[in-house]
């Protein structure tokens, strides 16, 4: 009877362990990234949109404070350019998307056609670069390869 009794204690303990484990989450956490890809795409059709435009100040709004390149430096050649030519069409499709944590990696390639205003000329780029997007907002924090701007 004593052994019987024991057995079904230790039978009980077994059982609510997995239970309470099982009410409590047991789960392994969430691990998903606090970047989606859907968000790195909207960031960067909205700096295209604003690069399209020649509106310096909205495009720098999408580019991070803490980019991993000289932030202005890269703001004042997009700002030659912007002086330089007019009528900007950008085309970017995207090969693929690597989401970490806090900063996600789309990798893309590009096609560019602006037209010179001294000119008239149109001139054509095209490359292939990865664009690393970080934080809650989703700000360009560094280019690597071919910069589309």
């Amino acid at each position: 009877m004593k052994k019987c009794l024991v057995r079904a204690l230790l039978l009980l303990v077994i059982l609510s362990g997995t239970m309470g484990a099982a009410l409590a989450g047991g789960a392994a956490p969430d691990k998903s990234p606090a970047l989606s890809e859907q968000k790195a795409k909207a960031a960067l059709e909205s700096l295209r949109e604003a690069y399209q435009r020649g509106d310096l100040e909205a495009f720098m709004r999408g580019v991070s404070e803490q980019a991993g390149f000289n932030r202005l430096e890269f703001k004042m050649a997009i700002a030659d350019r912007f002086t330089r030519q007019s009528s900007f069409e950008l085309v970017f499709v995207t090969d693929h998307a690597v989401a970490e944590t806090d900063w996600l990696s789309l990798k893309v390639h590009w096609d560019r056609r602006a037209v010179r205003k001294d000119t008239g000329e149109t001139e054509l780029a095209e490359g292939k670069a990865e664009l690393l997007f970080k934080g809650e907002e989703a700000k360009l924090f560094d280019i690597r390869g071919d910069s589309p701007f």
